[in-house]
């Protein structure tokens, strides 16, 4: 009888580490192979070289599991067939004293373990694991979610997959571990081809099948119709960037005698912007309702009429208009709000970006204020609870100039006043919504044209789907 110590051990190339409150098995390479329960770390402590007497009754499973598993086995060098010696209550109940295992010679020639009293051989025969097979994907916007199926696990189970992005260059191991699928694979670009393999106590296998992948992406306009998109196969993640209408500048008045003296309109005002990522389901259908732009205000030449607003934008939904800028009285007309855009599941809002306000009117005063820009914090209308952006108001008076519309939105934006003299205030912007979204963005928009003159029509929103998109090969 030989001390067990020097009979059985962790097989060649293996180590045992404490990680915080666990002991696991590495390979050369410093990659988790196996994590132990409590008894199972008990039992390999107990086969240790410098640990004397048996091994515990209570331990015996827990031993067998990892000879089964192929984590510890005979130490090169000994026998034939070598002994571990076992609890005498156990021994005493079998009708043996010893737990019989291979030799290291004997399972590098395929000699399988013997009997005798708790379990057989230590996976003498194991081989690396097949190679998987790749059967689905499921991306987001830079990682992938991988499906798939395993040829054999090589006579040892598996204990992990490790993933390649660059063609089998280079490998990482799945985090955390696996053992069936899927497998995440993280920091993918349309340049990556993926690749997976499995992990058993003898090794990593062959690679499987490849995945590469593609950028996509959709832009959608102010066309006065609602456009419909389908999520495209394997997509499970889509990027969204969603504009709203710019407002319309407030009218000038050009009646001064001198060219000097002319006042004119305040800027329309910028639009929402908003952005993030959206979960969804391959082959799905969203929609998307683009804002067109608010209309500028009519100018004044020194008549004594009315100055028409400009008009607000509209959205094909029938809801989500800019206000129309109020008329001025014998100055100018307020610049109409914006119409916001919204991107919709069903009848569900995910996002709205909301309209740019409309400018205020200039009046003739000499002294007075240019029209007032349409502002680009939303400000939520005071008189209903609408999505439209709430209309201008007239000039009160004789030289009264308009005020500017509010832009549309999940809430619609309040107006500029008209006001008896001096230059009349812009609207308020729309207001954004993000709930739907992850990751989510809700800002102004930058640099959208603005119309200045009563026959433009400022920028109208627009959006941008973008995803990427994965084929197995």
């Amino acid at each position: 009888m030989t001390r067990k110590g020097t009979d059985v051990g962790l097989r060649p190339g293996l180590h045992a580490e404490e990680v915080g409150d666990e002991l696991v098995v590495l390979d050369a390479g410093e990659q988790v192979v196996y994590r132990l329960d409590e008894d199972q770390a008990a039992a390999l402590r107990a086969v240790a070289p410098d640990v004397e007497g048996p091994v515990p009754d209570r331990l015996l499973d827990a031993l067998d599991q990892l000879l089964e598993a192929g984590i510890v086995g005979p130490l090169r060098g000994e026998t034939d067939r070598r002994t571990v010696l076992v609890g005498a209550a156990a021994a005493a109940a079998a009708g043996v004293a010893f737990l019989v295992l291979p030799s290291a010679a004997a399972a590098a020639s395929g000699g399988g373990g013997g009997g005798g009293g708790g379990g057989g051989g230590g996976g003498g025969g194991a081989t690396v694991p097949g190679a998987p097979t790749i059967v689905g994907a499921s991306t987001s916007l830079d990682a992938v979610d991988l499906s798939f199926t395993l040829a054999s696990d090589g006579g040892s189970p598996i204990s992990n997959y490790e993933w390649s992005s660059d063609g089998g260059t280079t490998w990482t191991a799945v985090s955390p571990a696996v053992t069936a699928g899927p497998a995440t694979v993280h920091g993918v670009t349309a340049s990556s081809v993926v690749h997976l393999r499995a992990v058993n106590v003898v090794g990593a296998g062959a690679a499987s099948n490849p995945v590469t992948f593609a950028d996509g992406s959709q832009a959608f306009g102010a066309t006065g119709s609602v456009a419909s998109f389908v999520v495209p196969a394997t997509v499970a993640q889509l990027g969204v960037d969603l504009i709203g209408g710019a407002g319309g500048g407030g009218g000038d008045d050009l009646a001064a005698i001198f060219a000097a003296n002319d006042r004119f309109g305040g800027a329309g005002g910028q639009p929402g912007r908003v952005g993030g990522r959206l979960l969804v389901t391959a082959g799905e259908s969203l929609s998307v309702a683009i804002g067109a732009g608010g209309g500028g205000g009519v100018n004044n030449f020194g008549n004594s009429t009315f100055s028409n607003g400009g008009l607000g934008g509209t959205n094909p939904l029938g809801e989500y208009a800019g206000g129309t800028g109020g008329k001025g009285d014998n100055a100018g007309g307020g610049g109409g709000g914006g119409a916001a855009s919204v991107l919709l599941r069903g009848a569900s809002l995910l996002a709205v970006a909301g309209g740019g306000a409309g400018g205020g009117g200039a009046d003739s005063t000499l002294t007075g204020a240019n029209g007032g820009a349409g502002s680009a914090s939303h400000v939520q209308r005071s008189d209903a609870v609408s999505t439209a952006g709430r209309p201008g108001g007239d000039g009160p008076s004789l030289n009264g100039a308009a005020g500017g519309g509010g832009g549309g939105g999940q809430y619609g934006g309040e107006r500029g006043n008209g006001v008896s003299s001096g230059g009349a205030p812009g609207g308020k912007r729309g207001g954004n919504l993000v709930s739907g979204l992850t990751s989510a963005t809700d800002a102004t928009a930058t640099g959208r044209t603005l119309a200045t003159t009563p026959s433009g029509t400022s920028q109208a929103g627009e959006a941008t789907l973008t995803w990427l998109a994965a084929t197995v090969g």
